[in-house]
């Protein structure tokens, strides 16, 4: 299970990204869609462990950032009804939540930050590539000409879009449980804000790119969504919870 200092850890990280390899690509995809077909008939734990072990397996794996944005959004779909059915244990506890309770909720955030986990490998290797892009630019008196490329700066922003999200998910968690806000997740979020908008990522029209429905501007509008989401959670655990809060 990966926990906020497993994942403080390994996105502090500085090691080096390996090269994609494009000759195990399809293997490791056709892998990771038979682990995925097979979750429907099994338990919740074993969800959950297939999901960390599907995670992992595709943060690693040397497939096109493409080709991990696309089996992501399947991950997502499966894990959402996972993470809805745990969460069904505990939403509408009344009292102090028991210890298997607090793990359904440390389960759950294991499983976004290992999301998000996958979603920062696209972003570093796509920050890499356009650095030296840039760099080849400049040194060859181009960098007035140039703009970047575009397939790289796409992808780049759906990432970033994608870690945000996931970034308001854990938020909205947090204030479902009364748990206390995390600074570091909120550092994490303005450090995406500036790189979309330091690598004009803000700016891509991503409402005609296939299998995403982003707006034009998406960066800056998710302050306030961010504010709604965890208003709304709120009152809506109020309805139904007045349980002190359980982590500081």
């Amino acid at each position: 299970m990966i926990t906020l200092s497993t994942f403080q850890e390994h996105l502090s990280s500085t090691e080096a990204l390996p090269l994609v390899s494009k000759r195990s690509a399809n293997g490791q995809e056709g892998y990771l869609l038979k682990l995925l077909a097979a979750l429907p008939s099994q338990t919740q734990a074993q969800q959950a462990e297939q999901l960390a072990k599907i995670l992992t397996v595709l943060r690693v794996a040397n497939i096109d950032d493409s080709q991990r944005l696309t089996l992501m959004a399947t991950v997502i779909d499966a894990s959402d009804q996972l993470i809805a059915t745990l969460r069904q244990s505990y939403i509408y506890e009344t009292g102090a939540l028991s210890d298997i309770q607090i793990g359904y909720v440390a389960q759950i955030k294991s499983l976004y930050y290992s999301m998000i986990m996958v979603y920062d490998r696209v972003i570093r290797h796509k920050t890499s590539l356009l650095n030296n892009q840039r760099k080849y630019a400049a040194s060859n008196g181009w960098q007035r000409y140039f703009n970047g490329d575009k397939s790289s700066s796409t992808t780049l922003a759906i990432a970033i879009y994608q870690t945000l999200q996931m970034y308001q998910k854990l938020l909205g968690e947090e204030a479902l449980c009364y748990q206390k806000p995390s600074s570091y997740l909120w550092h994490k979020i303005n450090q995406l804000y500036y790189l979309a908008y330091q690598y004009h990522a803000a700016e891509i029209n991503m409402s005609v790119t296939a299998g995403t429905s982003v707006p034009r501007r998406f960066i800056s509008v998710l302050p306030n969504l961010f504010i709604q989401s965890i208003k709304c959670t709120c009152h809506a655990s109020s309805q139904y919870s007045a349980r002190p809060t359980f982590v500081t």
